[in-house]
């Protein structure tokens, strides 16, 4: 079960730093992403044995109209994804609809999708960390995952998610 989770969440991180790497064309050089500003707000509140003060949270969904929405505290125009940090169990995310490989704009959803969510000990992730996924090795940095359904209305959602199912193994470095 802790390596399917892991591996979903592997999978999560891979989906949003994805973007970074439809930015690059073929020579390597960086394109710009179109970040637009959203008013679409997720928050997660935390709860049971393990506590993710401190830790950093990226969430990515297919939505239920075929719409893939990504959730971070932000994410510049050269695809650096930053995670929402958690503090007193609760963590503030903004909520970005996918319009293409290089356009995030506001999400405004009202819908009923599932969140897979992902825990980092540091802030962001860049297409460096993507590059540590094939061949099974770990994504530096990350911690755990899990998913959640969750109920949008224009744009903003609330859930609780419990931490019980986390072990050591997922809270040691």
């Amino acid at each position: 079960m802790k390596n399917t989770i892991k591996g979903f969440g592997i999978i999560i991180c891979g989906l949003i730093i994805g973007f970074s790497m439809v930015s690059c064309d073929d020579s390597g050089d960086s394109g710009d992403f179109d970040i637009q500003p959203t008013n679409g707000e997720l928050t997660i509140t935390f709860f049971g044995s393990y506590s993710l003060n401190g830790k950093y949270v990226v969430v990515a969904s297919g939505g239920s109209d075929n719409n893939i929405i990504v959730a971070a505290d932000n994410i510049t125009s050269n695809g650096i994804v930053k995670g929402g940090l958690v503090s007193n169990d609760q963590v503030k995310l903004k909520v970005w609809k996918v319009i293409d490989e290089k356009t995030l704009g506001n999400y405004d959803g009202s819908e009923y999708c599932q969140l897979a969510w992902s825990v980092l000990d540091k802030s962001s992730l860049t297409e460096e960390d993507m590059m540590s996924l094939p061949g099974g090795e770990e994504l530096t940095g990350f911690i755990g995952s899990g998913y959640e359904y969750i109920s949008f209305e224009n744009g903003n959602g609330t859930i609780s998610v419990n931490t019980d199912f986390l072990d050591d193994d997922f809270l040691d470095d």
